[in-house]
């Protein structure tokens, strides 16, 4: 049987898989997860070829993104050097950031009512000024037994000079069956909150990555396939297994494999994704600004644009239909799918090119227009458009926002676009953007599948 790589890009909707065989892409699919679990799906696609063999296997996942969204380090514990328990609250950024008369401060990662502090310290040379007590450890241990924590993150002053504590700390909770998460501040930082909050979240994380990869485990077991065969990406797109600390560097494997395809290098790309919508750069930045503050990470220069292929079809601030700053997401998605009740960017997209998605459904497609019908029909200022009025209005709405975005975001007039909305809106772009150069790669899905075969 003829040996195959399999690369498996996992969206938080999404999903997309290809199969090489000497650098050849011999087959690939996408299908929609609310609706088609990941291991169905893939059981779809592998079911049509029977033939093959897998050598390897590398994964892609935005899968954790979703669980960014709820609440998370409910059973997640903090060590912290005595004195600074009170840090990951006081550290966290205020919002909104624009003036307001009641400001807030975001909530942390984790459980403020979990983090406990040790005597032992070091100094910003490395050296101890006070050791460790092992009677601490025990009361630790006592309290995170009766609590029900599984993880604990360990984040000390100094570690990254010295970790001797940090070090003795992690092998004592281990030893007794803790998941552990460290600190490794980046040597030329001058902040430690940026790596405490890393720890953090790999550790909020784990929980789902854990899941996550067994479920894929399972599934390709069955196919001969052992987890030593089984790669995820990180942030700098190399691939890892299971290891603990690369677990939020992994949601940024999507725009490293982007920005390190060798025709695109140095270039500014317009990434017009299925999933979201970027200008990406290959360009390292040493520091993700989350919604919890700075977190340490190396990834590549991404400005997230305000238009989103889930942004809402909403009142227009002069008035008529436009796009609101809110993303509704693909659960339960968009009108055309039958699921959702609420426009969006996408639908007005898929009226355009006709993509044939396999979800688009005749009920969701009439309900789409009855609704967009009676907008115009009560809207007075639209005197009396028909459905198809409104979406031309819609997608040249589309077009005037996306451009002048680019226009005041882009550092320079050369763009490479990319991405599953890029055919139809390439063209678009270059009549209205006459002084850019701006190239579409006819092959770029191919390229970024392929990307994972080199990994």
């Amino acid at each position: 049987m003829a040996a195959y790589q399999a690369g498996i890009q996992v969206g938080r909707s999404f999903c997309e898989i290809g199969l090489w065989q000497n650098g050849k892409l011999h087959a690939s699919d996408r299908f929609y997860l609310p609706s088609e679990a990941l291991s169905v799906g893939l059981g779809r696609f592998f079911k049509n070829h029977p033939e093959i063999t897998l050598e390897k296997i590398t994964v892609s996942t935005r899968y954790l993104e979703k669980i960014l969204d709820t609440k998370l380090g409910g059973t997640v514990a903090q060590v912290v050097t005595r004195g600074f328990e009170t840090w990951p609250i006081l550290r966290q950024p205020v919002l909104p950031k624009t003036f307001d008369l009641n400001p807030f401060r975001q909530e942390p990662l984790a459980s403020q009512d979990l983090i406990f502090g040790v005597s032992a310290r070091m100094d910003a040379l490395g050296k101890e000024t006070s050791p460790l007590v092992q009677e601490e450890l025990d009361a630790l241990l006592a309290k995170f037994q009766k609590s029900g924590v599984k993880r604990v993150c360990i984040n000390l002053l100094h570690a990254h000079r010295n970790s001797t504590h940090q070090n003795q700390i992690t092998e004592f909770f281990e030893k007794h069956g803790f998941d552990v998460f460290t600190s490794h501040r980046h040597e030329d930082s001058l902040d430690e909150m940026p790596a405490w909050r890393k720890t953090i979240l790999n550790a909020c994380l784990y929980g789902s990555f854990v899941d996550h990869s067994d479920e894929l485990e399972a599934f390709f077991g069955k196919m001969g396939v052992t987890p030593e065969q089984i790669y995820f990406l990180n942030g700098n797109a190399k691939p890892f297994q299971k290891n603990k600390e690369q677990i939020a560097s992994s949601l940024f494997a999507w725009t490293q494999q982007i920005t390190q395809i060798p025709e695109w290098k140095n270039q500014i790309i317009l990434h017009l994704g299925l999933e979201s919508w970027s200008l990406l750069k290959d360009e390292p930045q040493y520091s993700w600004e989350s919604p919890w503050g700075s977190i340490e990470a190396i990834i590549p220069w991404n400005r997230k644009l305000s238009l989103q292929p889930t942004s809402e079809v909403g009142a227009a601030f002069f008035g008529g239909t436009g796009f609101t700053n809110e993303e509704l997401g693909f659960e339960p998605g968009p009108v055309s799918f039958g699921r959702g009740q609420k426009p969006m960017l996408f639908d007005v997209l898929e009226l355009q090119q006709s993509s044939k998605f396999s979800q688009i459904s005749a009920n969701g497609s009439k309900r789409l227009k009855d609704q967009w019908t009676a907008v115009a029909k009560n809207s007075p200022e639209l005197g009396g458009w028909t459905f198809d009025d409104m979406t031309k209005n819609l997608f040249e709405s589309l077009l005037q926002q996306l451009t002048s975005e680019i226009i005041m975001t882009s550092p320079t007039r050369n763009l490479v676009v990319t991405g599953f909305f890029a055919p139809i809106l390439f063209p678009e772009l270059k009549k209205r953007l006459p002084k850019y150069t701006l190239r579409y790669d006819e092959q770029a899905k191919d390229r970024l599948l392929l990307m994972m075969e080199g990994t």
